[in-house]
């Protein structure tokens, strides 16, 4: 945990729960502004496709809680993201092993499962099996297995909180999507415009009604910068209000934007001394 001044004000493990001393760390996400929650897988030793998850919750002084979560199949579900509602709840996101598609659900602080969500237009091995056929694409040497691929844009994915208390879970491929997930379970699909063909998807942020992504081009010439981008697409429509380029050293250590509010993004980096620095920056 890094305070405002920049200071590192607490660190935390899964070593510190003997409960999960075979666990795996899976991710983590912000509870209040003195509490992380840790997201932890632990194998079942007489069925590898079992599993049970569990969230730990340390506030600044080292202090843990653990919850088990309740396992909504028992088996072949894999978590792999976590965020947390203003209410308290959890969202945790993942895939299943048995049929090849990703799975989320919400659940009470308490563990306790409340929802299985469904979103649309979302990842699946049938969906890349088929785009690889519309686009005649054959399965070889030099391409990763659909599965693969498929696990790679899971595990890839990212899960945030918003201000407004509701979450958001983003697909990494240019074009997201991004589902925005209220408490209750309802869920806004927001389908992302890349400002060029040839980029990837490095970050994404929301605030305020405003989805702040940042591309960097797959691409440069030969000692030039990467070109970078910033799009701001507004919730609601779709809409792409501004976008705004700048070029990127690849002798500097960066490890993209962290926060966004009120129009300004703030990056985190790591200086030449391996210290790292938080730089902010604002569209214009």
């Amino acid at each position: 945990m890094i305070s405002e001044n920049g200071k590192t004000s607490a660190a935390f493990s899964l070593g510190r729960v003997p409960e999960l001393g075979e666990a795996d760390l899976v991710d983590f996400a912000g509870a209040s502004r003195n509490a992380v929650d840790l997201l932890a897988e632990k194998g079942d030793q007489k069925d590898s496709s079992a599993s049970s998850v569990y969230v730990v919750r340390f506030d600044k002084d080292g202090n843990h809680s653990l919850t088990k979560l309740d396992n909504p199949i028992t088996t072949y579900f894999r978590p792999r993201q976590l965020a947390v509602f203003g209410t308290g709840d959890f969202f945790v996101s993942g895939f299943r092993e048995d049929i090849g598609k990703p799975a989320s659900y919400i659940f009470k602080d308490n563990g306790q499962l409340v929802k299985e969500l469904e979103f649309k237009k979302d990842l699946s091995i049938q969906r890349l099996e088929s785009e690889r056929k519309r686009s005649k694409q054959q399965e070889g040497a030099n391409e990763k297995p659909v599965r693969e691929t498929f696990r790679e844009q899971v595990d890839l994915s990212w899960a945030q909180s918003a201000e407004d208390g509701t979450v958001y879970l983003t697909r990494t491929i240019p074009s997201g999507p991004v589902f925005i997930i209220s408490p209750g379970g309802i869920v806004q699909t927001v389908t992302l415009t890349p400002p060029e063909k040839e980029v990837r998807l490095v970050a994404l942020k929301l605030d305020a009604g405003l989805i702040a992504a940042e591309y960097h081009a797959t691409k440069r010439a030969k000692g030039e910068p990467t070109k970078c981008y910033v799009s701001l697409t507004e919730v609601e429509s779709g809409r792409v209000r501004e976008t705004a380029e700048y070029g990127f050293n690849a002798q500097t250590t960066a490890l993209g934007p962290v926060f966004y509010k009120e129009d300004i993004l703030t990056y985190l980096g790591v200086r030449p001394d391996n210290r790292m620095v938080f730089v902010k920056a604002k569209l214009e």
